[in-house]
């Protein structure tokens, strides 16, 4: 199994056979900043951002040894848009599609990974004149896909709000109905929520699990509503949110959003029980008080083992991992900024 960990100074790679001893790769794409992978048996391909080049995907087939820039990266052609980050990479598991949410928020697809197109139905939807960016800029960070239903397609921006599709992305909904507003002293409108992270539930996809900027949600019926379920928490501000396939879902809180460090200066991770409906600290083997460090939106992933093991990283350059019930483990090195992670299996 592979840890793909994308950083503001290149691309590095954890590489294991047991999940207990791990082997920290040289930097990949050194220099560059490397915002999303989406890692494949045949494979790799990397978001990365240059100040000087801007952004581009780039792939290899080589496990690392050399990339190249794919022939036709994102770009906007019939609007002022433009592209300046690659925030998200995914392929349909369906129809074999390649998927890319970008910043200026905006959704590509391609058949090979190679030549991309925009898909002008998110680009010009009726609410794109009312939509703001957040701290972390306009950006398209989370793309979802139905398990047995091609046509069902979920996005989420910040910091604009939750979308999804029934017509495999011909047209688009927003679905923020339930969800506070930031700014309540604006005019009412769909819009305007600064969605940070959604999740699908890996059984029931009627249900989906949001880290919004001031909250903790859910909702029941595939994003037509939403409530809080925040019970538990030292803080509902957040970033990432990650759940595995037997159900546990995770989420790391930040103090606010004017701190962006750890809640009460410990880092801490935090499990939902489901039957509660509350959640409860799932912290043991990490630093505890006197950390104040901070988890991005894309810096947590998942695997798909027995017992599946959940992994983030921090802006300080540091990967933990937790496999089935056992503590967290601090992997070995220390890393540039982290953006985000991801895993492959063998």
């Amino acid at each position: 199994m592979k840890l793909f960990v994308g950083t503001e100074k290149g691309l590095f790679v954890y590489s294991t056979s047991d999940r207990k001893s791990w082997t920290l790769s040289e930097p990949m794409l050194a220099g560059w900043e490397v915002s999303s992978v989406l890692p494949l048996k045949d494979k790799w391909l990397v978001g990365t951002t240059h100040y000087v080049y801007g952004a581009t995907i780039r792939q290899s087939k080589d496990e690392g040894k050399s990339f190249s820039q794919c022939e036709a990266s994102p770009s906007y052609k019939d609007n002022d848009f433009n592209v300046n980050r690659i925030w998200q990479m995914v392929k349909h598991p369906l129809t074999g599609k390649y998927y890319t949410g970008v910043a200026e928020a905006g959704l590509f697809e391609s058949d090979d990974a190679e030549l991309w197109e925009e898909v002008k139905s998110l680009s010009a939807h009726e609410t794109r004149s009312l939509w703001q960016p957040g701290k972390g800029g306009l950006c398209l960070h989370t793309i979802l896909f139905h398990p047995t239903n091609p046509n069902r397609i979920w996005l989420a921006i910040s910091a604009v709000g939750a979308f999804r599709s029934d017509d495999g992305g011909k047209s688009w909904q927003v679905k923020t109905k339930g969800i506070d507003a930031i700014i309540t002293d604006e005019k009412p409108s769909e819009v305007g929520r600064c969605v940070h992270k959604m999740v699908l539930h890996p059984h029931n996809p009627e249900k989906l699990f949001l880290q919004y900027h001031h909250g903790v949600y859910a909702s029941d019926n595939a994003g037509d509503s939403w409530y809080k379920i925040e019970e538990g928490l030292p803080s509902n501000f957040g970033f990432p949110m990650a759940i595995t396939h037997d159900e546990k879902l995770f989420v790391i809180p930040l103090e606010s959003d004017g701190l962006r460090f750890s809640a009460e200066g410990q880092l801490r991770t935090y499990q939902f029980d489901h039957e509660a409906k509350r959640w409860y600290d799932s912290s043991e083997g990490l630093e505890g008080k006197g950390n104040y460090g901070t988890i991005l939106r894309d810096a947590m992933t998942v695997d798909t083992q027995k017992n599946p093991g959940v992994y983030f990283g921090t802006t300080g350059g540091d990967v933990f991992a937790r496999i089935g019930n056992e503590p967290w483990q601090r992997l070995p090195g220390s890393l540039p900024r982290i953006s985000m992670l991801r895993v492959l299996e063998s």
